[in-house]
């Protein structure tokens, strides 16, 4: 019973975490609320409010040199002023239903205050952004401390998020992310049940059951959402991040076409701003999500195009206006990057170099990956079925919404399919690697065609089929699967990852500055040096590592060894070779460091013997 009450209570500071959180969400909150005084846009401000920051820190965090705890000072200001007008003017400031989500989602909040950071990209690269922002509050570029991030070029957006609560704590909040990826999914599941119950002309429900309606949106976000993996939404990837603020700028365009087809020119053009601002937030979370932004105002563009109602000039104002955000954040990163981190990024390969022989072996196994996830494959093919058909035999709608739903993942398939040719490199085009990650993106676009398409069945079938019964479902649902799953959910505590983590922050403490390290490891993956890395970061840069991918065979270990001076070497584990070259007092089941004596023989500094494994 203990061991399962660790799952959810591990540590005072949970407490602290989770407010820090909120804090920095209640600050979005009053950011947010500049842009829109419409009660019906409360649950957005959140959003808002990021894109507000995402545009702020992109050009003053970039073109001067002031830090960034200032200038998030000063935008705390403005949003508690403007939080301070809307609480004078009896405005709301927070959704009724959203924060009945919340109260619905505690179990898996207690969850994730619990847990720290355990995956591959979390340590390669997520972390360390918020690492570098509070040690030095400022972007990495020239004349600046060296970044560890394996891609400091990539524009942070997301990881400003964790600074903010970091900042608050004093310390880096790994979990930090994984509450704001929650936060985000409720944030859209919110918005897909309140335009689902406008579609069906029962938005009166809101009122009249907000306690019902915040349990069906949790569950949307969650146990009905075909993309919830937790090892990519409790981590600090951005792939959920990335697939809300697409979902929410496409979800907000469709309100921007609506007004459009009234001729309500000067709604539609508030709501293109507000569109605009989640896309600037969607192009400055990854370099890739350049085609998702281009997609997403694409698909809308292509939607109004065939709209009747709508007129091309109108049309062309609003996509413009919404398209500027993004525009100005990627151009002013862009500029930064030109001067300050250049060749630090994917690229596209010249032609010459392009896997065109793969790209069969490549649409193979795209399609199969598909057919393995069936909820969400099956998904995009309603989304381009209902699409299709609107175009058709007359669009509602829901249909012009299910077609911009499946142009976009018709898009994005393309697309990755030309990265897996054009961009990625041998291994890792044959497997086509983090495929199903990479759809991940357009998780929140699974979440509208669930919320959306279900409450169309529901309102179709009430009369025949009663559903009264089941209401308190959702809620059951919510509250009982954390509960149920809690040991899936706490995968960051597998015995290895504290280990590896327990090894990495004593050698921290063992090491000289600007020491040179080296971890083999020839049964791992390469992850027990990457948080070996991510421990020892704030010492030195010096790394490397060698892991099964790795020849790791007793001819190469030689050669290695050979190659060693005075670096350090983490032994992570032991195999014959390891022991033809190093002796056979190294045994599996330990970890060791260790240094090159004058004579050439291995000087074992610390050994860490491996948890044992119920």
């Amino acid at each position: 019973m203990l061991d399962y009450l660790q799952f959810f209570f591990e540590d005072p500071r949970q407490i602290i975490s989770f407010g820090a959180v909120i804090i920095v969400w209640s600050g979005l909150i009053g950011l947010g609320s500049i842009f829109s005084r419409d009660n019906e846009d409360v649950a957005l401000y959140p959003i808002l409010g990021w894109g507000c920051v995402t545009l702020v820190f992109t050009f003053v965090g970039t073109l001067t040199k002031i830090p960034f705890t200032y200038i998030a000072l000063a935008l705390a200001l403005i949003a508690a002023g403007f939080s301070c007008y809307l609480i004078w003017r009896k405005q709301r400031l927070i959704d009724p239903v959203f924060w009945r989500m919340i109260i619905w989602g505690t179990p898996l909040f207690l969850l994730v205050s619990a847990m720290l950071g355990s995956q591959w990209d979390e340590f390669s690269h997520w972390l360390h952004g918020q690492k570098y922002f509070l040690q030095h509050d400022q972007f990495p570029g020239k004349g600046r401390p060296l970044s560890a991030a394996s891609f400091p070029a990539y524009p942070y957006a997301w990881q400003l998020l964790a600074y903010f609560a970091g900042r608050i704590t004093g310390s880096i909040v790994e979990n930090a992310a994984s509450f704001f990826n929650i936060l985000l999914l409720f944030t859209l599941a919110r918005l897909a049940v309140g335009h689902a119950l406008k579609l069906t002309g029962d938005q009166s429900i809101i009122s009249r059951s907000p306690w019902l309606i915040a349990s069906l949106a949790a569950a949307v976000a969650s146990i009905f959402n075909p993309t919830f993996v937790q090892k990519v939404v409790l981590t600090a990837y951005a792939d959920a991040a990335t697939s809300v603020t697409l979902a929410v700028g496409v979800l907000i365009g469709w309100s921007m076409l609506e007004a459009l087809a009234v001729s309500d020119i000067k709604r539609a053009r508030r709501r293109a701003l507000m569109a605009g601002l989640a896309f600037a937030i969607l192009i400055s979370l990854k370099q890739s999500t350049l085609e998702l932004f281009g997609l997403g105002l694409g698909a809308l563009f292509f939607v109004g195009l065939v709209d009747s109602r709508i007129r091309l000039l109108a049309l062309l104002q609003c996509i413009t206006i919404a398209a500027t955000p993004g525009i100005l954040a990627y151009g002013g990163w862009r500029h930064y990057v030109a001067n300050e981190l250049q060749g630090r990024e994917f690229v596209i390969k010249p032609f010459e170099m392009w896997q065109t022989e793969l790209i069969p072996s490549i649409l193979y196994k795209m399609g199969y990956v598909l057919l393995k996830k069936s909820a969400y494959l099956a998904a995009m093919l309603i989304a381009i079925v209902f699409g299709v058909r609107g175009l058709i035999i007359g669009s509602t709608e829901y249909s012009r919404a299910m077609l911009t739903i499946g142009l976009i993942f018709l898009g994005h398939t393309v697309f990755l399919a030309f990265c897996y040719v054009a961009v990625f490199h041998g291994h890792e085009a044959k497997t086509i690697a983090s495929y199903w990650r990479y759809n991940q993106q357009l998780g929140g676009l699974a979440m509208l065609v669930v919320g959306l398409s279900g409450s169309m069945l529901i309102a179709r079938y009430r009369a025949q089929f009663s559903i009264s019964r089941l209401k308190w479902l959702p809620a059951i649902l919510v509250l009982l699967a954390p509960m149920i799953f809690a040991h899936k959910i706490r995968f960051d505590k597998k015995p290895a990852y504290g280990h590896y983590r327990l090894v990495g922050v004593d050698v921290a403490s063992r090491i000289e500055p600007n020491a040179g390290v080296r971890v083999l490891d020839p049964k791992g993956s390469g992850e027990s040096g990457l948080m070996l890395r991510y421990e020892i970061s704030d010492v030195t840069h010096n790394f490397g590592y060698q892991a099964a991918f790795h020849d790791i065979s007793a001819e190469a270990l030689s050669k290695y060894w050979q190659s060693i001076r005075t670096e350090y070497v983490v032994i992570h584990s032991v195999t014959p070779a390891i022991q033809s070259v190093f002796g056979d007092n190294f045994k599996d089941g330990n970890s060791y460091l260790i240094q090159k004596t004058e004579t050439g023989s291995p000087n074992i500094l610390a050994t860490w013997a491996w948890p044992q494994i119920d």
